[in-house]
């Protein structure tokens, strides 16, 4: 498997360029971290796939994609969990302030 070595240079500066563009551009509002990664790897392999399939390289093609997916599918369900932590995190909290407002009122003997 032979490197072209023009075309890797095009797609490095595309890459670049996209990134600067990407990092710069005038979004509508501040990206999340999760979105601006899925942007970033995005262009990343736009870039890649296009070099890859200029030079035939339809194995690594494959073999990066799903590399890169199954990298996808674990940082998406680290957020996912996380997420599920904060939302017990503020249940158990919620719950602690309701046990102190019913002793609170039983002991006012506003209780049932």
């Amino acid at each position: 498997m032979q490197i072209p070595w023009n075309d890797l240079g095009w797609a490095c500066g595309l890459a670049a360029a996209l990134l600067m563009a990407e990092h710069w551009a005038p979004w509508p509002r501040k990206l999340r971290r999760l979105e601006a990664y899925i942007i970033g790897v995005a262009t990343l392999m736009m870039c890649f796939s296009i070099l890859a399939l200029a030079a035939h390289w339809y194995a690594p093609l494959i073999t990066i994609w799903a590399i890169v997916a199954a990298g996808g599918v674990a940082v998406g369900l680290c957020y996912a969990i996380d997420a599920l932590g904060d939302l017990l995190k503020q249940l158990k909290a919620l719950w602690v302030r309701v046990k102190i407002a019913e002793r609170e009122a039983d002991a006012d003997g506003e209780g049932l």
